[in-house]
């Protein structure tokens, strides 16, 4: 049965909005988080106890498309383009064809008194991002060509292969990743509607840092490096926080264009008059 008449529900905010929370209700009306089977998957811990609700195909392959987009390698949803008109950029056929990246010892740096320090760095005495699982023979070493995203070509093939299993999925089904805000927009998708997620921005900006390290958002490198994030693969540099989210809103707002669009603010999602607005939104 092909899903012609039901929408794709795109979840979209800032990371560490509570848009992985809001995923779980979703899944208690019914709709379906939307899996590529990718093959490599992230699993519930202590700072998303219920889950993430994001499939890891999918987060890997919009990694790449903002690399593509931006075009730089150290660009990312911690680190995004600068927004522009998407419309410029609207068509895969614009990006660079010889593009390649992958985990390698050589992309990504991890510092050599990383597992020394490990508290220092996570803010844990453990290594609870599996940085050094990047390390060759690791779990994310070789990870985008392990699902065949390394090069422009996989990268094309890949998106037309979600864009048809999105299509012909069952029932309601929703996507959810922070970095569909830079990447949405090539992926051809017409039948969608937005659910907004929005939380109070020292609040964001603190589990930011909890996440990605406490020197987010500062200008202050780690020694020998020219990065302020524990996620080391992503070389993050530093950049200023309100600019960050006026880039990023900019980015949503393109996105969702004149889509129908659920925007609320997370300490909304236990209210009563919410859920029926949101049961209203889904079809209900």
């Amino acid at each position: 049965m092909t899903n012609d008449n039901k929408s794709i529900f795109v979840v979209l905010s800032l990371p560490r909005s509570g848009s992985s929370a809001f995923s779980k209700i979703l899944t208690e009306l019914g709709v379906v988080p939307f899996s590529t089977n990718a093959g490599i998957n992230s699993n519930a811990w202590e700072f998303n106890t219920a889950g993430y609700f994001e499939d890891t195909g999918i987060s890997l392959l919009c990694d790449q498309l903002i690399r593509l987009v931006g075009v730089s390698k150290r660009k990312s949803f911690l680190n995004p383009p600068i927004y522009s008109d998407i419309s410029k950029l609207n068509e895969l056929e614009l990006l660079d064809k010889n593009f390649w990246y992958d985990i390698t010892s050589e992309s990504v740096q991890i510092p050599d008194d990383f597992e020394e320090n490990l508290m220092a760095y996570t803010g844990n005495d453990w290594d609870q991002w599996g940085l050094t699982r990047m390390r060759e023979g690791g779990k994310w070493f070789n990870c985008y060509s392990k699902i065949g995203v390394d090069k422009y070509e996989g990268i094309k093939e890949r998106i037309c292969e979600i864009r048809q299993m999105l299509t012909m999925s069952e029932g309601p089904v929703f996507i959810k990743d922070p970095r569909l805000a830079f990447t949405l927009h090539l992926f051809g998708l017409t039948n969608i509607k937005f659910l907004w997620v929005r939380r109070e921005p020292n609040e964001v900006k603190s589990s930011m840092r909890r996440h990605y390290g406490p020197r987010l958002f500062t200008e202050v490198n780690y020694s020998g490096f020219d990065w302020v994030s524990n996620h080391f693969n992503y070389q993050v540099p530093g950049q200023d926080f309100n600019e960050y989210i006026a880039n990023y809103e900019k980015w949503i707002e393109s996105q969702i264009g004149d889509h129908s669009v659920l925007k609320f603010q997370l300490n909304e999602v236990g209210n009563h008059d919410f859920q029926h607005e949101l049961k209203a939104f889904l079809g209900e």
